[in-house]
C-alpha cells in the first residue's frame, strides 16, 4: 500500500472518530498498543537496525462492525468501533505513538421506554480513547518496553446509566515473534506480553465523578496467526486474539452500598477468525467478551456476556 492511500485510511478513521461512539474499556491492538509492533517487518536488520530518526514512519486505521448475535447481553446488541494512530517518531531505539479510538454500543430499548423515533435501536453512550506512549526496542527475544498515559471518556445518552472517566497509567513489556520455536518456515506468529495499568480519575479534571471501579489491571494480551496461503502481494492468515484481564478493585471513592465483591476478577475479550490482507486488510471472526461488571451502572454491578460476529476493514 502506497503512503498516500495509507494517509487516506488513517485520516478517514481519525474524521470517524469524532463520531459519537461506546461504552467499556476496548483494548487496543497490537500495532496501536506497541509502537514497534507497527513498525515490525519494516527493520531490515533486526533489533539492531533502528533509523537515526524517522518522521511518521507507521500509521494504523481500522473500522469495525461487531454484532452480538448468538448470545445477546442486557447492555448491547452491536457496536462500531473506529480507530487511528501511528508513530509519529522514531529515534534510535525509542519510539512514540499516539492513538484515539471511538466505539458506538447500541443496546434494545427497555421496557417502558419510549422510542424518540421508528428506529428499534438506541446509543447506550458515547466513549472516547485516547494516549501516547513512548517506547524502548530490546534485545531478543523481547520487542519492548512501553509506558502509557491514556484516558477514556464514556457518556451515557439514556437514563439509568452512568458516567464512566478515567485516566490510565500502564507499563507493559513485550516480546518478539515466538512463533519459529513452532514453525521455523515463519508461517505461524505467536506475540504476546504483559502489562500492569493503573486506572484513577485526576483531581485537575476537576470531575464531580467518582473513581473508576477497577483500581488496577493485569492484562497477559496473546496474538496467534497461522498463515494459510501466501502471495508476493496477499495473504490469508487465521488468527487468535485474546486479552484476559485480572481486575482488582477500590473499595473507596464508590457509590455507596454498591457491592464489589470480590474485590479481585477477571475478564476476557478475545477474537478468533479470518485474515485477508494486500493492499488493504479485511478481517472475519467471532468475539467472545465476558465480564462481571462492565461499570455501566453506578449502584449495582452491570455483568455482561456477549458472542457474535465481527467484520472489521482497514489497514
Amino acid at each position: 500500500m502506497n503512503k498516500p492511500m495509507i494517509g487516506s485510511i488513517v485520516l478517514l478513521c481519525a474524521l470517524l472518530g469524532v463520531v459519537p461512539a461506546a461504552a467499556r474499556d476496548f483494548p487496543e491492538p497490537r500495532e496501536l498498543a506497541d509502537p514497534w509492533s507497527a513498525r515490525a517487518g519494516s527493520l531490515a536488520g533486526g533489533a539492531t537496525a533502528y533509523p537515526a530518526v524517522a518522521l511518521v514512519p507507521a500509521g494504523y486505521g481500522d473500522i469495525a462492525y461487531h454484532d452480538y448475535t448468538f448470545l445477546s447481553g442486557p447492555h448491547d446488541s452491536f457496536s462500531v468501533r473506529s480507530r487511528a494512530g501511528g508513530v509519529p517518531l522514531i529515534a534510535g531505539p525509542f519510539a512514540v505513538g499516539v492513538y484515539w479510538s471511538s466505539i458506538l454500543m447500541v443496546g434494545p430499548v427497555s421496557a417502558g421506554d419510549d422510542p424518540a423515533s421508528i428506529a428499534l435501536w438506541w446509543m447506550n453512550a458515547v466513549q472516547f480513547e485516547y494516549g501516547v506512549i513512548a517506547a524502548l526496542r530490546l534485545p531478543a527475544p523481547f520487542r519492548s518496553v512501553g509506558l502509557e498515559y491514556g484516558r477514556t471518556s464514556q457518556h451515557p445518552l439514556r437514563s439509568g446509566y452512568s458516567e464512566i472517566a478515567a485516566d490510565v497509567v500502564r507499563a507493559s513489556v513485550w516480546l518478539g515473534n515466538m512463533g519459529r520455536l513452532l514453525r521455523p518456515d515463519g508461517r505461524w506468529r505467536v506475540l504476546t506480553g504483559a502489562s500492569v495499568s493503573y486506572l484513577d480519575l485526576y483531581d485537575f479534571w476537576e470531575s464531580d465523578l467518582l473513581r473508576p471501579r477497577t483500581r488496577y489491571r493485569l492484562t497477559a494480551p496473546v496474538d496467534i496467526t497461522i498463515g494459510l496461503t501466501h502471495a508476493a502481494t496477499a495473504a490469508v492468515e487465521l488468527f487468535l486474539n485474546a486479552r484476559p484481564n485480572l481486575l482488582f478493585l477500590r473499595q473507596e471513592d464508590v457509590q455507596p452500598g454498591t457491592n464489589l465483591n470480590p474485590p479481585v476478577q477477571f475478564e476476557l475479550d478475545s477474537e478468533l477468525g479470518i485474515r485477508f490482507s494486500g493492499h488493504g486488510r479485511i478481517e472475519l471472526g467471532l468475539e467472545l467478551y465476558t465480564t462481571r461488571d462492565t461499570e455501566q451502572r453506578r449502584s449495582e454491578p452491570a455483568p455482561l456476556t456477549t458472542v457474535g460476529v465481527v467484520v472489521r476493514v482497514g489497514s
